[in-house]
């Protein structure tokens, strides 16, 4: 896996080489996925929207926790992995914004996107929101995602790896959050 894994991300990473728009949206994408900031304000959109709606405002507020609880799950997961983030072991990789100190294993980023925008997905088709709103949050995850292996940042198995984690999480924090909407 490893071999593949280096493999996709030199592709990947690699394309940063020749597109400008690339570039610069792979770092605006994954500025916007900072701690995610992204899905904080669309969760304070959603307590807005809902501020006469209880069921709204709690959907809002439990997307908020479930951001702050993949940011905590993230460091633990680094911690606990220790990969070398991809320019620490491929000199040859294309870094667009600054490394952050982190390690690379799992992609916080993903993690983050992936559960806020599967739980907000779920949240919506239940709630009557519009019907093209899941596939676009769950667009956007994907774009922050592979933002991540553009910038240099990660591996492709750190984003696969957030990609499924952040969705579990965000399909469990909707089913506890269920019975009380009900």
């Amino acid at each position: 896996m490893n071999n593949l894994d280096v493999m996709l991300f030199r592709f990947l990473n690699g394309l940063a080489e020749r597109s400008l728009l690339l570039d610069g949206s792979a770092r605006f994408l994954t500025l916007a996925g900072w701690a995610g900031a992204v899905w904080i304000l669309i969760a304070l959109t959603v307590v807005g929207v809902g501020r006469h709606l209880p069921a709204w405002r709690l959907t809002g507020f439990a997307m908020i926790g479930l951001v702050t609880l993949t940011g905590i799950l993230d460091s633990l997961i680094k911690i606990a992995f220790k990969r070398p983030r991809p320019p620490i072991t491929l000199p040859e990789t294309r870094l667009l914004l600054p490394l952050p100190g982190s390690y690379s294993f799992l992609s916080g980023h993903t993690l983050s996107s992936f559960a806020a925008a599967t739980f907000l997905a779920l949240a919506l088709h239940r709630l009557g929101g519009p019907s093209w709103a899941g596939p676009a949050l769950l667009l956007l995850a994907a774009l922050i995602g592979w933002s991540r292996i553009h910038v240099g940042h990660h591996y492709p198995v750190d984003v696969f790896a957030g990609w499924i984690t952040g969705m579990a999480l965000g399909w469990l924090t909707w089913t506890l959050l269920l019975p009380l909407l009900d």
